[in-house]
């Protein structure tokens, strides 16, 4: 019976923590778009991208703001749990039933670690993955950085003030192979 009150206690402290949590990623997410939604807006009107491709540029440069918020979001919402349940005295009311603060602290370390596995997961399969067809968006349609003029056996300038020179070249499926790339400064 004990340890179906600890169980009890986990989910208690873990739903105490979990709502906070989602509100807050929601809400600092909101806050670190209202920055980048001026530049994406400045696409639409200044340099006339469609729509469909700003709201496509936006989906992939969320991963990147999400992850942020997790941090934040999980420090917000521990600090609002844990003020809540010592602001009604249920902090107290545990320990007078025998349960010790170090006990109180093993569901947020574990739910501490969980979000942490995530955003680590997050952060090293998705954002690279977004983040590169984001600049793809970018070079592709906004700057239009387009191949140049290719030829076998040719030097010729890239960005960025680099120099590259193409050993082969099939025109047909468009592939450059034995490529040299010379930095330039």
């Amino acid at each position: 019976m004990f340890k179906k009150r600890i169980k009890l206690l986990d989910k208690y402290i873990i739903k105490e923590i979990t709502f906070p949590f989602l509100a807050s990623v929601i809400i600092i997410t909101i806050i670190l778009l209202g920055n980048y939604l001026f530049q994406l807006t400045d696409l639409i009107i200044v340099k006339n991208v469609p729509i469909p491709l700003v709201l496509k540029l936006l989906v992939y440069n969320l991963p990147d703001i999400i992850v942020r918020t997790f941090p934040i979001a999980i420090l917000f919402a521990t600090m609002n749990a844990i003020g809540r349940l010592n602001r009604e005295n249920e902090i107290t009311a545990f320990r007078m039933g025998g349960i010790s603060l170090y006990r109180l602290i093993i569901p947020i370390l574990i739910l501490g670690i969980l979000i942490s596995g995530l955003t680590f997961l997050f952060n090293e399969e998705v954002v690279p993955w977004s983040n590169h067809k984001a600049k793809n968006i970018i070079r592709s349609t906004i700057l239009k950085e387009s191949m140049p003029n290719t030829q076998q056996e040719v030097f010729f300038r890239g960005p960025k003030g680099r120099l590259f020179y193409v050993k082969e070249y099939n025109e047909e499926e468009k592939i450059l192979k034995n490529i040299t790339i010379y930095n330039i400064k």
